[in-house]
């Protein structure tokens, strides 16, 4: 996710070199990205810096967004397929990808047609067609999406190490909440005292890598379990469908294919702008492809032995296993800290500064400043651990902040720019689009929510 900085003397946060510097301070809840924190930032470091001069080849800019949306969202698509049947979970993905790149299709076309594109991000582009409550609607929209990032990377990190002390037969540990949130606490809370985010960024490197490591490994797994089954098995669970579980597939989906709030961010930052929409294009393709061979061959290996984290089918005695896992765990732990940076730094830098910083922006209450940032933790951790379905929150958060940010957006944006511009086709797509997710994000929510409550 990308700040918005303005040029000051005044320095509450410390952040990498590059374009964003240490004598930037933040000046409003301008942020594009999503699943990623400081996207900006890590565009430029991958270049050594920013220049106007040096831009990103298109390959960099497909792997930019390879990075946004790979994310610990893939681990879960299984159980969702397992839930509503391999035939509609294939359609399902296809539709949902179809969707996302339409909608992802409608912002740009409103950005090209616009003169001053230079920087412009998600809540500036809403600001300008809709007003400020537009734009504080998609502010207030991404802050909760990057509570709720967060929120899920503790969830799998609790759930993972509950997994292990479960499976290696601690019984003193399996299943002890309270040992399982503080051994969490001790490795997050110290690292949100990091005010530079230029330690983060190859943890959070790292952790793209190690989640493909473990889809790889899983991908085997599969495959080795998928020979020892009957045929007649595979094809049964080949014709399973379960539509009535459609409305808590359809926010996974829409948690794994979001990337709008990047679009900007990356496309700005390419060499030829023009040819974004062919990387997003091919990006989308390759996603997709991901996105239902992995869960598809997990689903007909597993059925209904499928686990909520399909890395939880993988046997843990084998210490292969258990050390690509350990590894991802730890990478997504320590990129932890980046998803909230835009958190603290609205959170330092609005009520509460006057008393965190003194009028040359150097820090004067640290106690204050690291107490807060501890009890904003305490608070998502607690959440993390009353939270027993990984798949049922992100289906919440998914079906909520996603489709409002990725489908309704898009289209109410596109009509008010072009104002009875758009063509026949278009306008008939997006009476029919708009609805749909509308509803099924409402079902979602609903669905989502009584579960969590009731479990």
């Amino acid at each position: 996710m990308s700040l918005s900085l303005e040029h000051s003397p005044n320095t509450p946060l410390d952040v990498p070199r590059g374009r964003i510097s240490t004598n930037h301070r933040i000046t409003s809840m301008d942020f594009s990205g999503s699943k990623n924190a400081l996207l900006l930032s890590e565009i430029d470091m991958m270049h050594g810096g920013h220049d106007d001069n040096v831009r990103s080849t298109n390959v960099q800019a497909s792997f930019t967004l390879f990075k946004v949306f790979v994310g610990s969202g893939i681990l879960a698509l299984p159980l969702t397929f397992a839930r509503v049947g391999f035939g509609l979970a294939i359609v399902g993905m296809l539709v949902s990808a179809t969707l996302a790149y339409y909608c992802m299709s409608l912002a740009l076309d409103v950005v090209n047609d616009m003169k001053n594109q230079k920087n412009l991000s998600l809540q500036s582009l809403v600001g300008r067609l809709m007003g400020k409550a537009g734009k504080r609607s998609v502010e207030v929209s991404l802050i909760i999406m990057q509570l709720g990032v967060g929120i899920a990377i503790l969830i799998f990190a609790s759930q993972f190490l509950d997994y292990v002390l479960c499976g290696l037969d601690m019984e003193q540990y399996c299943g002890n909440k309270v040992f399982i949130g503080g051994f969490v606490a001790m490795v997050v809370i110290p690292l949100s005292f990091i005010t530079n985010m230029h330690y983060f960024y190859y943890p959070s490197l790292l952790a793209t890598f190690f989640i493909l490591a473990n889809v790889v490994m899983q991908l085997y797994y599969n495959f080795d379990k998928m020979s020892e089954i009957d045929t007649n098995i595979l094809y049964d669970r080949m014709k399973e469908f379960h539509i009535e579980e459609l409305p808590k597939f359809f926010g996974v989906a829409t948690y794994a294919y979001e990337g709008i709030g990047v679009l900007f961010s990356v496309r700005s930052s390419m060499q030829t702008p023009g040819s974004f929409r062919n990387v997003l294009r091919v990006n989308m393709i390759i996603i997709t492809l991901l996105y239902t061979f992995f869960p598809g061959t997990s689903e007909l290996a597993f059925g209904e032995e499928t686990q909520e984290i399909i890395l939880f089918n993988l046997p843990i005695t084998n210490k292969v296993c258990l050390s690509i896992m350990s590894l991802y765990v730890v990478a997504q732990l320590f990129g932890f800290p980046v998803q909230l940076v835009p958190v603290f730094s609205i959170m330092e830098n609005t009520g509460m500064r006057k008393y965190l910083f003194d009028e040359e922006g150097k820090p004067k209450n640290l106690i204050l400043r690291f107490g807060l940032r501890i009890l904003l933790i305490s608070a998502m951790l607690y959440i993390a651990l009353k939270t027993k379905s990984l798949n049922d929150f992100l289906n919440l958060l998914g079906s909520c902040v996603f489709v409002y940010l990725g489908y309704l957006i898009p289209i109410i944006i596109y009509h008010m720019h072009f104002k009875g511009k758009a063509s026949k086709l278009y306008t008939v797509f997006n009476v029919i689009a708009f609805p749909v997710s509308l509803v099924l994000g409402g079902i979602g929510v609903v669905l989502s929510l009584r579960t969590m409550i009731e479990s």
